[in-house]
């Protein structure tokens, strides 16, 4: 096995574990103020060339449960926008990503990478989809413990006895008593 062999595997495993991040190399960072959800900020890290406001919403697409349309922006520095749109009742976080066909360059004229981020609001209470569980958890186990339940109830029938070849005697009753025992140990 070659040196280069044993390295992607160390890298891979790492990967597998979280405890390395692969896939994406790039990540603007985004961020809001407090309590206002009418815009928040991006900071791709390197400023950016100049552009319109229809050249950034060809390029970038925010995402809450639908798409959200961007209305404006505001250069606040060379590499840091304020981007003007609708982020309120946004729980489950806003996703912003760039198209591969992105129009927005850096000032040398290469490209915009490819990139995914999902933020949270600040002033939002975050809720998180917990479909996948990853790591092993410790439920709680009761050992020795029991329950036992207990149902009777008494069953009445109507009995009808002749006491001539012309009456009847109604209102007499033959009981019986059915219980039911139902007992679960929990371990």
């Amino acid at each position: 096995m070659s040196d280069i062999d044993f390295q992607n595997g160390f890298i891979c495993g790492l990967a597998t574990k979280g405890l390395i991040k692969t896939g994406s190399q790039y990540e603007p960072i985004l961020w809001n103020d407090e309590g206002i959800y009418s815009y928040f900020y991006i900071d791709f890290k390197r400023a950016i060339a100049p552009f319109s406001l229809g050249m950034l919403t060809e390029s970038i697409i925010v995402y809450g449960d639908v798409q959200i349309p961007i209305t404006g922006f505001e250069k606040v520095s060379s590499s840091v926008y304020k981007i003007f749109c609708d982020i309120s009742n946004k729980p489950k976080g806003v996703l912003v990503f760039n198209r591969k066909s992105t129009l927005l360059t850096y000032t040398n004229g290469q490209k915009l990478p490819v990139f995914s981020t999902l933020f949270y609001a600040a002033g939002q209470v975050p809720q998180e989809s917990l479909d996948y569980m990853y790591d092993i958890s410790n439920f709680i186990g009761y050992a020795g413990s029991s329950v036992a339940e207990s149902h009777s109830m008494t069953l009445c029938e109507l009995v009808n006895t002749a006491l001539s070849d012309s009456s009847t005697f109604n209102g007499g009753y033959k009981a019986s008593l059915a219980i039911e025992n139902v007992s679960l140990v929990l371990v």
